[in-house]
């Protein structure tokens, strides 16, 4: 994917016009942040006052749900030089930050292409403990809530919307007027799907009643339970989805074709597409799957011209063959005038990753990430994970570092440990192409921590997650998702051990 500006050479730019600067100007004010710092627990969910945050629910019980309090305990915030030395005039410790547990970061106490770390500092003295750390650069901060793991005695609770799961009903339906030369009818409530081979009771995964419309596409073959070539649809109105068991009268509505054209999608030949894979289309503010992807088939149906379904985006999910790297990319459709080829930039072994104790001239960093697996040039973001050890009693020194593309990440330096590199480590590398970076930035980080795993303190941290990051609602991330499929985007990750 190549674009006109990447936000690496933006931020050169930026940073050589600094010096450059007429003496009489007045310097811009640089902006101020909030991270809002909670710890993420279970607990029942009668136990959760109304005004209490519920993000989700718990995976180890369905009597629990995952709710927040407000940390004011094991954690400090840090300021980074760009070679992750720490800049301890401006370290903030918990002993710092109000009761209200929002630490507020002056962007002008970092330097370009620096740092700012929150790093929790989890048991021990002398240096014997475990730290965790969240960082990201300068140029790519923003107003975030973020997760510590240790619980916190006696917080008070963090305050937010209470997600409420919904039922599904298994007797959820919608029936449509029979099509000549249909095999297969499909159901979209949002991205739940499901079918039916005639047009009566096609089964909906929906809530009863429904609260929104459901997406019915007629597919005119189901080869191997893999429908490709659609040749009706219509967005039905909630009204018309029933109750099977108790519904007297049953309306079936018609389908269209109206405006219904086809196009082809190539993808190349080094990239696996996964069952995920598919065609996605928003209407009234609600994202439906509108068709599935398969290799077997390079066709899609699409509504070109004016109607309620608002945009498109073919999504591709898989692996690239040559060295393993997992992709996911975006690319925003437009009617006829879709363009859908599936490919990334070039990439190499990922297995060369190594950190370093020699880093660059440019940095001089204790410690860097060096890989020449990927060039810089095509990305607009790098997310890095490294979990490693410490000098004093090997204990726990994991941290994520959100930045622009760099194939010598610096790592971060601690205020109470010193990293203890070994060719075991675990390190994992994401990349992000998007021409809306500060979109998918947000959605990178909220994909990187998962809120049931982290509430239970799982001690194995699922693969490509941050132990500490970025906490959203669901409604929040699925809005997130939304406008991501109106962007051409395409993220990339890859690990070893």
């Amino acid at each position: 994917m190549k674009k006109q500006l990447s936000l690496a050479i933006a931020i050169a730019l930026g940073l050589s016009a600094c010096g450059s600067s007429d003496s009489s100007s007045t310097p811009a004010t640089e902006p101020k942040y909030n991270w809002q710092i909670v710890n993420l627990h279970v607990e029942d969910a009668a136990d959760v006052a109304k005004d209490c945050v519920i993000y989700d629910n718990a995976t180890s019980d369905p009597s629990k749900v995952v709710t927040a309090s407000i940390a004011l305990a094991g954690f400090n915030v840090l300021f980074h030089e760009r070679d992750g030395s720490v800049i301890s005039e401006y370290t903030i410790t918990a002993d710092d930050v109000p009761t209200t547990g929002i630490v507020s970061i002056d962007s002008a106490n970092v330097p370009d292409g620096g740092y700012v770390s929150l790093e929790e500092v989890d048991g021990g003295i002398g240096g014997n403990a475990d730290v965790y750390m969240f960082t990201v650069q300068k140029e790519l901060l923003s107003d975030l809530v973020l997760n510590v793991r240790q619980p916190q005695t006696g917080a008070s609770c963090y305050k937010g919307d209470q997600y409420q799961a919904v039922e599904l009903s298994s007797t959820a339906a919608v029936s449509v007027l029979q099509e000549t030369g249909i095999n297969y009818y499909q159901s979209s409530y949002g991205t739940n799907v499901d079918g039916h081979s005639i047009s009566a009771n096609i089964p909906v995964q929906a809530e009863l009643p429904a609260s929104k419309s459901v997406l019915v596409t007629a597919f005119a073959n189901d080869a191997e339970d893999q429908p490709t070539t659609i040749t009706h649809y219509g967005l039905i109105d909630s009204d018309y989805i029933y109750d099977t068991n108790s519904s007297d009268v049953i309306v079936s509505r018609p389908l269209t074709n109206e405006n219904l054209i086809t196009q082809t999608w190539t993808t190349a030949s080094n990239l696996t597409i996964a069952e995920e894979s598919a065609i996605y289309m928003v209407a009234n503010s609600n994202t439906y799957l509108w068709q599935q992807l398969f290799a077997t088939n390079e066709e899609v149906a699409l509504v070109d011209g004016s109607s309620e379904m608002q945009h498109w985006s073919a999504y591709f999910t898989g692996l690239e063959s040559n060295y393993n790297w997992q992709y996911h990319s975006y690319i925003a459709l437009d009617g006829a005038n879709s363009i859908i080829d599936n490919t990334l930039p070039t990439l190499y072994d990922f297995n060369d990753v190594t950190v370093l104790n020699s880093c660059s001239s440019e940095t001089s960093a204790d410690y860097c990430i060096d890989t020449a697996s990927f060039s810089t040039n095509e990305f607009d973001l790098q997310r890095t994970q490294v979990r490693s050890t410490t000098t004093v009693g090997g204990r726990n020194f994991y941290q994520s570092i959100y930045a622009v593309p760099n194939a010598q990440q610096v790592l971060m330096n601690s205020t109470v440990v010193t990293l203890d590199p070994d060719t075991s480590d675990r390190i994992e590398i994401g990349l992000t192409a998007s021409d809306s970076p500060s979109q998918a930035l947000e959605y990178m980080m909220a994909q990187s921590l998962n809120v049931q795993t982290a509430a239970e303190d799982s001690i194995l941290v699922p693969e490509q997650s941050d132990t500490n990051g970025s906490i959203v609602s669901i409604a929040d991330k699925s809005a997130m998702h939304q406008a991501l499929l109106s962007t051409n985007s395409m993220m990339i990750s890859n690990s070893i051990n």
